[in-house]
């Protein structure tokens, strides 16, 4: 019997990331939050991070999925990011709630409102030209 050799070992597991689509998929969180003084922005916060321990996501509600084009050698944090306005769109148009925080200093002008989505899962699935992005909540 062959001993697994570092070539060996690398074939299988390029056959099996090649003829497996689960090999390439990921589970991510992902955390969004802007800050609005005086009706400018003045911090934007686009978050993506790998989760750190395992997750059953059938316990989550899940509330669709998108598919964005991608380069294959592009990173899914290049993608992502590239993609962020389409990706919050996807985010609000299937129900994700902001959360709001505003504040007013002695009932002048001066308010700075600070809006938060609360952190989401994203279950990524990864083709040679797409991305499939399937989003999934603690809440409804």
């Amino acid at each position: 019997m062959p001993k697994n050799t570092p070539l060996s070992l690398m074939l299988l597991f390029t056959f099996l990331a090649i003829f497996n689509p689960k090999a390439l998929a990921e589970v991510y969180i992902v955390s969004y939050s802007t800050t609005i003084k005086n009706s400018k922005v003045i911090k934007d916060s686009f978050y993506i991070s790998p989760i750190m321990t395992s997750i059953d996501l059938s316990k989550l509600y899940y509330f669709g999925y998108i598919e964005l084009k991608a380069n294959r050698r592009d990173s899914i944090y290049k993608i992502v990011q590239n993609n962020k306005d389409s990706i919050l769109d996807f985010f609000f148009k299937n129900g994700v709630v902001l959360n709001n925080n505003t504040k007013s200093v002695n009932f002048q002008q001066s308010t700075t409102t600070k809006l938060t989505v609360p952190p989401l899962y994203i279950y990524t699935e990864r083709d040679r030209s797409f991305l499939r992005i399937s989003g999934f909540s603690k809440n409804k």
